[in-house]
């Protein structure tokens, strides 16, 4: 699960997948503490959607 930050982010931030210390767009991770990139959480968000398709149509 993940939650779109709301306040500005500046300092020791990195995301826990990449590593990545800049990006434009943070991502809290479910784990306390932990943060994704936005390149990382799409990547997350389009498999989530991807698995959720591919049993809608396993299912017919």
């Amino acid at each position: 699960m993940w939650f779109k930050t709301k306040k500005r982010i500046t300092q020791d931030r990195k995301c826990c997948i990449c590593e990545t210390t800049s990006t434009y767009l943070w991502y809290c991770h479910s784990e306390p503490e932990n943060y994704l990139c936005k390149q990382c959480y799409d990547k997350q968000y389009r498999a989530m959607i991807k698995t959720k398709t591919e049993r809608k149509n396993t299912n017919k």
